[in-house]
């Protein structure tokens, strides 16, 4: 017969009891450890999947940008294709502009030949048409004299005043005709201004020349009158003619030409303000040096000026009358 310790079958022993809830505590505790990881682990899991969509999200929108890009750039290519088109029209309207433009300059070229040649001929037939105008005036000019010093009176004849003068300075008795006598330009001999007369008769001009020689030593003086230009050009010669005159050479001045024994002689060509200043009467030299410089007093008043008017032939007149500007 078994002995019996009084435990009841079926029933765990209070140690084993122990042993077996510790065991399935320990088991629980693994248990709950693994499902907080396996819960933490569906989290990130979770967090990888929002990720992953964001992700996925802008790539569909880099997708959109990209393909946007690509239309653009197609856009592009068919705009720089098309101005390529341009640039090759524009360059070779460019080459057909240059050879054009080379045409062109060589028409210039041409044409500024012939204006070249065009202004020569202008420039030679105009001197041709003021040494012609030049000689009209030398012409219209060719009975007339000057008179120098001869005192100027108020209310004066100046055709019996000139009369007179002729028969008394120059012993011509005889009765000359004139077509017109009157004072011009500013003072001269005696401070009177000089008397220009216009004979009738060129033989009545040339006697009254050969006697002029009566005046020698007196403050008198007969020139034959002639026009600016004229006159510009013989003032260079006067010194060569009275030289020659002195070394008794055979001296003849016709016009602007000098002859000393039958060969033309020529003036030496002076300064620049030579000419200028031996171009122009001596009050208007005075005139320029005072515009020049304005610290210079004013020029006074020309003495006798008076208002030009047309010539007059009238000859009975007491006043004298203006004439052709010297």
């Amino acid at each position: 017969m078994e002995k019996n310790d009084g435990a009841v079958p079926g029933e765990v022993e209070p140690e084993n009891e122990k042993q077996l809830l510790q065991h399935i505590l320990t088991v629980v505790n693994r248990l709950d450890n693994r499902i907080k990881n396996l819960e933490n682990d569906t989290a990130k899991i979770e967090e990888i999947r929002s990720s992953i969509s964001a992700f996925s999200s802008r790539i569909e929108s880099l997708e959109k940008s990209v393909e946007k890009i690509y239309n653009h750039i197609s856009q592009m290519e068919a705009g720089i294709e098309g101005l390529g088109a341009v640039v090759n029209t524009v360059i070779d309207k460019c080459a057909q502009n240059k050879k054009d433009i080379g045409s062109v300059d060589t028409k210039l070229i041409e044409m500024e030949m012939e204006m070249r040649k065009s202004e020569k001929i202008y420039f030679e037939n105009m001197q041709k048409l003021q040494e012609n105008v030049l000689d009209l005036k030398c012409r219209s000019m060719k009975y007339n004299l000057v008179f120098s010093g001869l005192e100027y009176q108020r209310d004066e004849n100046v055709k019996v005043k000139l009369r007179e003068f002729i028969k008394t300075e120059l012993g011509l008795d005889q009765h000359i005709d004139f077509v017109n006598v009157h004072r011009f330009g500013s003072p001269g001999l005696n401070n009177a201004r000089p008397i220009v007369a216009k004979f009738l008769f060129r033989s009545d001009l040339e006697v009254v020349l050969k006697n002029a020689y009566r005046l020698k030593g007196k403050q008198f003086g007969i020139n034959e009158q002639f026009p600016r230009e004229i006159e510009n050009r013989r003032k260079p010669l006067y010194p060569l003619m009275r030289k020659a005159k002195k070394e008794g050479k055979k001296v003849s001045l016709v016009r602007d030409r000098l002859y000393i024994e039958g060969k033309m002689v020529q003036a030496q060509a002076g300064t620049e303000d030579e000419i200028v200043t031996r171009n122009k009467e001596y009050r208007d030299v005075l005139f320029d040096r005072a515009v020049n410089n304005p610290q210079l007093p004013p020029l006074p008043p020309r003495q006798y000026k008076r208002a030009r008017s047309e010539d007059s032939v009238d000859d009975t007149s007491n006043s004298p009358t203006p004439s052709t500007p010297r």
